[in-house]
C-alpha cells in the first residue's frame, strides 16, 4: 500500500488540491478522473517524483518499481524491438554485465550473470516485446525499423510499449489510448486486466475506463473522492446525488426528456432488435451522463442544415488510392441526409483514405464519385489542429472565415465552446490540443454542413466536452461518417458500421461488441479477414428459415407478444414523463411538499425498474423473432 498525506498541490499561485490524504492498495486499477486543469497529469507526475507538493508527503513503502510512459521520444537509431526492450532495465542491467565477464573472462560473474537472466527470462524477452508492438499496431517489419523513422504518434506507442515491457509493482498511464486506433484499445484493455501490480490511469475514454478500472479518483473543487466501482458505477452514483439537489432538477428533467426523444427516435428507425438493444444499453449509461455533465459549460449544438439532399453522395465502383496505386477499390455505397455511419477497421486498412476522399481532399482513381451539388461538408481531422495560424487568436481566426460576424456575436458564439474573457484574444500556440481542437470543431459547426465527416474527433477533449460533443451529434440530423476510437461516442451516435478490410468497404452487421468478437475471432485464428463473408452465409441460413412456411406460422405468439410489451412500454413511459413533468415544478420542493417529493421520486424509481424489465422482455422477445424470421 501507498498513501498521500495531507498533500497539498500548487500550480503557481492556484491550487489544483488541498488537504489530500488517501491510501492505494496493492493490486487497485484506478481511474484518475476531472475536468481538463483539475490537476490529473501533475498528480500523476507527483508519483512519479517529478513534481513535488508543497505540503505533504507521499509514502512509498518497500521501494515499488514504479513504471511509466514517457510523453516525448527523442530521435534514436535504435530498432523499434530494442527500444522496448530498454525498457526492462534489469535485463539490461545483467546483458551488460555478462558481456562484461564474458570479455574479463570472470566465471564467477559469468555465472551468476546467467542466473540472474534465465530468473528473467531473458530467453523469451524478445518474443514478449514483439508481443507487446504487434498488440498495439506494430507488424513484424515495422518492429525493425528504427525510432527516429517513426512520427511522434507511433512514438507514443513505443513509449507505452516500452513501459509495459518494464516489471513493476505501480503502472501510471496518463491517456494512454489518445495515439491508439480501437484494436489496440481492445488489446491494451486485455493487458491491463491481467496486470497484477496497482494502475493508476488517466483517461477520457469512458469504455476503457469501465472495462480496466475498479476505482474511481475524482478530483473536484481541490478535493479527491474515491468511488468503488468502474466509472459508469461513479457516473451512476453521481447522477442520483445531483437528481437530490433542486437547483439541477429542472435542467435534468429537461436532459432526460431529450434522451428519451433520441431513444424513441431510434427505436423507430431501427431494422435489428440486437442493435436496438445495444442502444438501448448504451442509452442507460448515456442518462446518467446527461445529468451528472448537465452543469458543464460547453454547449455544442449543431444548426439545422439549410439543405437534406438524397443522396448527398454516391460512390460506384470506386478506387482510392494514392500517387495512382490503389488503396481501397471496388467501393460501393449512398450516403443520404440522416445517415449516420461508423468506420470499422485495423490501423492502416484506408479508413481515413476513404475519409479524406469523401470530404474533397484525395482524388478517386476509377469509377464513379458523384456529389450533390448542395452537399456542404465539414471535415474534421487531426492535422487541422496543426494548421491554425499560431499567432492568430480564436476571435481572428473565426471572424477571418465568418466576415459577416460582429466582434461582439464572435465572442458570444466563442463562449459557447469554453472561451471567455482573455482567452479569445490570445494566440492559439499557447492552447492544448483539446482548446484547438474545440475551435476546429467550433468553425465547422458555423458552417451548418449537412455531411459531417470526423476523423477521431475526441482527441485531446475531456469527458464534459466529449459529452457534450455527444449530445451535439444525436440531435444533427445531416449525414455523420465517425472515425473513432471512443466506444462511447460510436454507439450513442451511428446507426451503421461499415468494415474497411482487405482494401475493402462492406457493411459490418452488428455492433461494436460484436466488432470486438470479430476482432478477437481473427486474432485467435492467426488472420484478418472480411466478416461480411461469414455475416453473408449466416445471412443465408436465416433466409433460408425465412421460406419454411410451418416456421412462420410458429412466430405468431412471439409477434404478439412483442405487441404487448410495446404498449406496455408506452404505458409505462407515459406515467414516467407524467411524473418527471411533476419534478419539474420549483414548488415541490418547497419544505411543506417534501414528503410528496420523496414519494413521486420513489414511483419514479419504481416505474423505471419495470420500464426497464419490459423493454429487456422485449429485447428479448424481438432478438429471438428476428433471429427466427431471418
Amino acid at each position: 500500500m501507498f498513501s498521500l498525506q495531507s498533500i497539498s498541490l500548487y500550480r503557481g499561485s492556484r491550487c489544483l488540491v488541498k488537504n489530500v490524504t488517501l491510501a492505494i492498495n496493492p493490486g487497485d486499477k484506478i481511474g484518475l478522473t476531472g475536468a481538463n486543469g483539475t490537476g490529473k497529469t501533475s498528480l500523476l507526475m507527483m508519483l512519479m517524483g517529478k513534481l513535488s507538493a508543497e505540503v505533504g508527503e507521499i509514502k512509498l513503502p518497500g521501494k515499488p518499481i514504479i513504471s511509466w510512459a514517457e510523453q516525448e521520444t527523442k530521435a534514436s537509431s535504435r530498432t523499434a524491438v530494442d527500444f522496448v526492450l530498454d525498457g526492462d532495465k534489469e535485463l539490461r542491467k545483467w546483458e551488460t554485465k555478462l558481456l562484461e565477464a564474458q570479455n574479463n573472462d570472470d566465471h564467477k560473474l559469468i555465472s551468476k550473470a546467467t542466473d540472474k537472466l534465465d530468473h528473467l527470462e531473458a530467453w523469451n524477452a524478445d518474443n514478449r516485446a514483439g508481443k507487446l508492438l504487434a498488440g498495439l499496431g506494430f507488424t513484424q517489419e515495422q518492429q525493425q525499423l528504427t525510432v527516429e523513422s517513426f512520427s511522434g504518434g507511433w512514438r507514443m506507442r513505443l513509449n507505452l510499449a516500452r513501459a509495459l515491457m518494464s516489471p513493476s509493482d505501480i503502472l501510471l498511464l496518463d491517456e494512454p489510448t489518445n495515439h491508439l486506433d480501437l484494436d489496440a484499445i481492445i488489446w491494451l484493455e486485455r493487458w491491463l486486466k491481467r496486470y497484477t501490480g496497482t494502475l493508476v490511469v488517466i483517461s477520457h475514454d469512458r469504455d476503457f475506463l469501465d472495462n480496466v478500472v475498479l476505482r474511481i479518483l475524482h478530483i473536484e473543487n481541490t478535493a479527491i473522492s474515491s468511488w468503488k466501482g468502474n466509472y459508469s458505477a461513479f457516473e451512476k452514483l453521481q447522477a442520483e446525488k445531483l437528481q437530490l439537489e433542486e437547483k439541477n432538477n429542472v435542467r435534468i428533467t429537461q436532459e432526460r426528456k431529450r434522451l428519451q426523444g433520441f431513444i424513441d427516435r431510434f427505436r423507430a428507425q431501427a431494422t435489428k432488435a440486437k442493435q436496438v438493444q445495444s442502444r438501448v444499453k448504451a442509452m442507460e449509461k448515456l442518462g446518467n451522463a446527461s445529468i451528472m455533465h448537465s452543469r458543464s459549460a460547453y454547449r455544442f449544438h449543431f444548426e439545422k442544415p439549410d439543405n437534406a439532399p438524397r443522396p448527398i453522395l454516391r460512390l460506384e465502383n470506386a478506387a482510392i488510392g494514392y500517387d495512382k496505386v490503389p488503396w481501397l477499390s471496388d467501393i460501393n455505397m449512398t450516403i443520404h441526409s440522416g445517415d449516420r455511419f461508423g468506420l470499422l477497421g485495423q490501423n492502416g486498412a484506408g479508413k481515413s483514405t476513404l475519409l479524406k476522399h469523401l470530404a474533397g481532399k484525395l482524388p478517386i482513381l476509377a469509377g464513379e464519385s458523384w456529389f450533390s451539388p448542395n452537399t456542404v461538408i465539414g471535415f474534421f481531422a487531426q492535422h487541422q489542429l496543426e494548421q491554425l495560424s499560431s499567432n492568430q487568436s480564436p476571435i481572428e481566426i473565426l471572424m477571418g472565415k465568418f466576415t459577416e460576424l460582429t466582434y461582439q456575436q464572435a465572442q458570444d458564439y466563442l463562449g459557447r465552446y469554453g472561451f471567455h474573457g482573455e482567452r479569445v484574444t490570445e494566440p492559439v500556440s499557447n492552447f492544448s490540443g483539446g482548446e484547438k481542437a474545440r475551435i476546429v470543431l467550433a468553425l465547422i459547426i458555423k458552417t451548418k454542413p449537412n455531411l459531417l465527416i470526423l476523423d477521431e474527433p475526441t482527441n485531446h477533449l475531456d469527458l464534459d466536452m466529449r459529452e457534450s460533443l455527444t449530445l451535439a451529434l444525436q440531435e444533427y440530423t445531416g449525414a455523420l461518417i465517425l472515425i473513432s476510437h471512443d466506444r462511447h461516442l460510436l454507439r450513442a451516435t451511428c446507426e451503421d458500421f461499415l468494415l474497411v478490410a482487405d482494401k475493402k468497404v462492406t457493411v459490418f452487421k452488428g455492433d461494436i461488441d460484436d466488432y470486438r468478437q470479430w476482432l478477437q475471432s481473427k486474432t485467435n485464428a492467426g488472420k484478418i479477414s472480411s466478416s461480411a463473408e461469414g455475416v453473408n452465409r449466416s445471412d443465408n441460413k436465416k433466409q433460408q428459415r425465412q421460406k419454411d412456411a410451418e416456421q412462420r406460422q410458429r412466430l405468431a405468439p412471439l409477434r404478439n407478444k412483442v405487441r404487448t410489451l410495446e404498449k406496455q412500454m408506452s404505458s409505462q413511459q407515459s406515467k414516467l414523463t407524467e411524473l418527471e413533468d411533476q419534478l419539474a415544478d420549483s414548488s415541490l420542493y418547497e419544505a411543506e411538499n417534501r414528503d410528496k417529493l420523496k414519494r413521486i421520486l420513489l414511483q419514479q424509481g419504481e416505474l423505471k425498474n419495470l420500464l426497464e424489465d419490459s423493454e429487456m422482455q422485449w429485447l428479448e422477445a424481438s432478438a429471438e423473432l428476428e433471429e427466427m424470421n431471418d
